[in-house]
């Protein structure tokens, strides 16, 4: 504050934007998005440590010792080297799916599938597709349309509906890898092989 108050009012900035934006994010990993602010707090605690440390020569030690403690206790909470339950859920599913299957999921649930698909090549004759992030990009394409604001998510979750139907006339089987509500008031979702099998009727 003293020294370079441009560099303080930034980083006192960046901290404050971070934690106002993100401390009523409603997620359920919102805990991982307060990098920046940690990040401001860590150059706080290392200018406040170099200053520390010329009046008390132990202050070196006791943040050391502070890291060992840290690492001791932390660290076999937060390694994941040998969780696999994110690998396991996608083979399950990839798995499960009959040759030719659409497979529909919100981003958090299908990625783990798409990197199967994409990156290691598996199951390449499934298809997989988002309805989130579908409707990102055709709500974004309806604005520039001038599609008002009203008919945009009626409009795009009857093409979804569309897009389903379509493949279940074509003899594709469909899943939904939760019980999605826009599948739900158009179809009939039963459970099977750890996801939803969308029906036209029982």
């Amino acid at each position: 504050w003293r020294r370079n108050r441009p560099l303080f009012a930034a980083l006192g900035l960046i901290f404050a934007a971070n934690v106002i934006f993100y401390i009523n994010y409603r997620v359920f990993d919102k805990h991982t998005m307060f990098l920046p602010a940690c990040f401001v707090v860590s150059i706080w605690l290392a200018v406040g440590l170099s200053k520390l440390r010329r009046r008390v020569p132990l202050a070196n030690w006791g943040a050391a010792a502070v890291l060992v403690v840290m690492l001791i206790f932390n660290y076999p909470r937060v390694d994941l080297s040998g969780n696999t339950i994110v690998r396991d859920y996608a083979e399950e599913r990839l798995r499960a799916a009959p040759p030719g299957a659409l497979i529909l999921g919100g981003w958090i649930d299908i990625t783990p599938l798409q990197y199967l698909q994409v990156v290691e090549g598996r199951r390449p004759d499934v298809t997989l597709f988002d309805p989130g992030l579908y409707t990102l990009g055709r709500r974004s394409a309806l604005r520039s349309h001038k599609v008002i604001e009203a008919d945009i998510l009626p409009t795009i979750e009857a093409e979804i509906g569309q897009r389903v139907l379509n493949a279940l006339a074509a003899g594709q089987a469909v899943y939904s890898l939760d019980p999605n509500p826009i599948l739900e008031e158009r179809f009939v979702l039963v459970k099977e092989g750890g996801m939803w099998k969308v029906r036209l009727e029982k």
